[in-house]
């Protein structure tokens, strides 16, 4: 069976989740994936299950970079790889001398992707960036708080994925770029740009306060709703909506007192306190399948884990089960994309422990049983 990126070899320096899901992504793509760490290791290997999720699919070689025999292994597998993935601090690879300007020279080919804070340049780069700073400085909890409430901190780390696809997403372009040119190059982002992307809409409407928004929604229309037992979205701007759920909800006085979609925007507030009292005397499950039926868009909001016995998620194959050696087997997200020719390639097992294939990859470069316990003696190699 073939895959998306067969043949692509790719060096995953990459750890948390900026760096390393990019590399995951690659893998389930089809590349061949050597996660490579130092001693200690990704500092979310203590995570436990959700690192299996972040470094699925790669095999693992433990290095010593500080090292000039390590520094020289790194070397000899750049010259026979494609792409190499990192999300150091600004600084380190060039002290470490792993940088693009030293890497090209023993491939000039090398597609080298780079994931930072807040770039390689500027009065804040050299700053240490996470997740949660940038929903802060990016303006995205208080947007998700509503004006003139608290900022609300998202527990997914948005920034981080969405660093992590545009990451895999300019690796795959710059590698199309080099299948017509021959040229290798930098690929640069960084958790500002992709928490700035993940907004668009957001930086063209700064100046729009007619949207009243706040946690549950961005008007009465488009927003969540306490049912008697859950909570559920609705979106019904739209006139045939509108007068779709106006009959549903027994409030068909509303439909011709606010007919447009100006008039209910002026009168959110009024509409949201008459929408509260009526869902809250009905079942989330009853509403979802009536307003369904009606064609209106709604959706109940579940737990996670209920989305693992989710039809639908299981008839688009989002769902898979990790082999574990060491503890229970792992339920956990499939594959986002689908190929009709070439499928992607989803592991059944989890994240590599440390330097798991290093004896492998060594071997692969030439070296002897013999050489590559004289490494790991010097701890250059684990």
């Amino acid at each position: 069976m073939s895959y998306p990126l067969d043949g692509i070899k790719v060096l995953d320096l990459g750890g948390y989740i900026a760096g390393a899901y990019c590399g995951t992504l690659l893998a389930e793509s089809g590349a061949d994936v050597i996660k490579i760490e130092s001693e200690s290791g990704d500092a979310f290997r203590s995570m436990g299950a959700p690192f299996n999720s972040w470094n699925r699919g790669k095999k693992a070689l433990c290095l010593n970079l500080k090292h000039p025999e390590g520094k020289n292994i790194l070397y000899q597998l750049v010259a026979k790889s494609d792409v190499v993935n990192e999300n150091f601090r600004p600084g380190i690879t060039h002290r470490l001398k792993i940088d693009y300007e030293t890497l090209k020279t023993h491939n000039p080919e090398i597609i080298y992707s780079s994931v930072t804070g807040y770039g390689s340049s500027g009065p804040f780069h050299n700053n240490p960036a996470f997740d949660p700073l940038m929903q802060a400085q990016t303006g995205i909890m208080v947007n998700q708080g509503g004006e003139g409430n608290p900022p609300i901190y998202i527990r997914t780390a948005v920034s981080d994925y969405s660093a992590a696809i545009l990451a895999a997403f300019g690796i795959s372009m710059a590698l199309f770029h080099r299948k017509r040119t021959g040229e290798g190059q930098l690929v640069e982002t960084n958790l500002l740009n992709s928490a700035t992307a993940l907004q668009s809409a957001e930086f063209i409407s700064i100046n729009d306060n007619q949207i009243d928004a706040n946690h549950m929604g961005i008007s009465a229309t488009y927003r969540f709703y306490e049912t008697s037992d859950k909570w559920i979205f609705i979106s019904c701007s739209d006139n045939p909506s509108w007068i779709k759920i106006c009959e549903f909800l027994n409030l068909e006085d509303f439909i011709e007192e606010f007919p447009t979609i100006a008039s209910r925007h002026q009168n959110s507030h009024e509409i949201a306190k008459s929408f509260t009292k009526a869902f809250k005397s009905k079942n989330a499950k009853f509403c979802e399948s009536s307003l369904r039926k009606l064609g209106l868009r709604t959706g109940i909001s579940r737990q996670m884990s209920e989305i693992h016995e989710e039809p639908q998620a299981k008839s688009t194959n989002m769902l898979t089960e990790l082999q574990m050696p060491t503890s229970d087997n792992i339920r956990m997200s499939g594959l986002p994309f689908n190929f009709s020719r070439t499928p992607g390639k989803l592991s059944d097992v989890g994240a590599p422990t440390i330097g798991q294939h290093t004896d492998e990859i060594l071997g692969e470069l030439g070296f002897s049983p013999t050489a590559i316990n004289s490494l790991r003696n010097e701890r250059i190699v684990i």
